[in-house]
């Protein structure tokens, strides 16, 4: 039988049409390790179903896609704004201000995350993919604060001279997968998608927001009185 390998992915399709703006990063877990991505970046900031047909042709022909983590908003919150993000800029003041709520977001970063994950579950193997929604200066700051930040530059090594900020956070994306695929939830990792009120989602199974939890210093703030 050969060898099966695990592998988690990360897309930012965040950008500008032109300037290499949809960024991927493919991650293969070995032990519960990640190892250095292959990663690459699109012109076009729109074309969701074009990322995901990339890093399928990227990936071995015997690979299995546990988790895959999106940089962009995949839930609302029922009025109009979400609990979430609230919480995350009152207990974060380092990295507040780039947390925006959606109903102030671009176009192409607010649809093009639900259009991606759409177009990942509608393959007939991914059908059930969990997936996360991320938030990459925020899941680095807080890997800052858990000692744990060159994780993302151990990763970037490989990536060549013309890496970009879009497969950068793309690779942040991918670690957020990894998080949850290796069910990470406790002091050092949280699911934030169970402490937001009446979410609202168009996805069966729900999606998640796995954030880096230094200390506890997430849950602790989404604890009333926090």
């Amino acid at each position: 039988m050969p060898n099966v390998n695990n592998f988690v992915l990360g897309f930012d399709p965040g950008g500008k049409a032109g300037a290499g703006g949809f960024g991927w990063s493919i991650c293969e877990v070995v032990n519960g390790v990640l190892m250095p991505p292959i990663a690459g970046q699109m012109g076009v900031a729109h074309d969701a179903l074009e990322a995901r047909d990339r890093v399928m042709a990227a990936l071995p022909d015997n690979a299995i896609v546990t988790a895959a983590g999106i940089d962009a908003p995949l839930f609302w919150g029922s009025r109009g704004y979400r609990h979430v993000d609230q919480v995350l800029k009152d207990n974060l003041a380092e990295v507040a201000n780039s947390v925006c709520h959606i109903n102030g977001m671009r176009g192409a970063c607010l649809v093009q995350g639900i259009v991606l994950a759409h177009h990942l579950r509608e393959r007939e193997m991914w059908q059930r993919l969990e997936i996360t929604e991320c938030h990459p200066r925020v899941l680095h700051h807080l890997l800052e604060v858990a000692g744990e930040a060159g994780m993302v530059q151990g990763l970037m090594v490989n990536i060549g001279p013309d890496r970009g900020d879009h497969i950068r956070d793309a690779t942040r994306a991918a670690i957020s997968a990894w998080a949850m695929a290796q069910n990470r939830n406790g002091n050092d990792w949280i699911d934030l998608y169970p402490y937001e009120p009446d979410p609202v989602h168009q996805f069966d199974p729900p999606v998640h927001y796995w954030m880096p939890n230094p200390g506890g210093i997430l849950a602790q703030a989404f604890q009333p009185g926090g």
